[in-house]
């Protein structure tokens, strides 16, 4: 089965995350996105390539779209890295 790991960046990315939607939107509303982002890093690991190669940003890195964040991810010995999770608002450029 093909697994997936957090770099310490991403997890205090989904920390973050879960922080700012439960207090905008709630514990409820929290709880939901952050499930979605686990089960987006998990079709990740198994569809390794479905994300957008974006070697511009940084070689060997994807991206993949979920919701209002873009979760960056490489391949690393048969696994999946997740990088970061950035808000759409956030540069790349800046925070890779």
């Amino acid at each position: 089965m093909p697994e997936f790991s957090l770099s310490a960046q991403a997890g205090r990315d989904l920390i973050d995350i879960s922080r700012y939607t439960f207090e905008t939107f709630g514990l409820s509303q929290a709880r939901i996105y952050r499930q979605e982002l686990y089960e987006t890093f998990t079709s990740i690991a198994n569809h390794p390539l479905m994300g957008a190669p974006c070697d511009h940003i940084r070689p060997g890195f994807r991206r993949l779209t979920h919701g209002s964040h873009t979760v960056y991810y490489r391949g690393l010995r048969g696994s999946i890295r997740i990088m970061r999770v950035l808000h759409q608002s956030q540069d790349p450029l800046k925070h890779l």
